[in-house]
């Protein structure tokens, strides 16, 4: 978790727990948060990218929402 951490913003925190609350809704993740939809698309590539689970899914989101949530 460590590795990640330094990686992943709280910005990108944020946006998986917002995922996780909108059920996997990436357009209301992107109201709710008043950021547009394409950034939050980059962020959830980025936090793949990252830590290789996709936040997309629903067991990449359990997972992300373990280690940072």
């Amino acid at each position: 978790m460590a590795k990640y951490k330094a990686q992943i913003t709280e910005m990108d925190i944020e946006i998986i727990k917002k995922m996780a609350a909108n059920d996997m809704n990436v357009t209301q993740t992107a109201l709710e948060l008043n950021y547009h939809r394409n950034t939050v698309v980059y962020h959830l590539e980025k936090i793949e990218s990252i830590t290789g689970y996709n936040p997309c899914s629903f067991y990449g989101l359990v997972q992300l929402i373990n280690k940072f949530g």
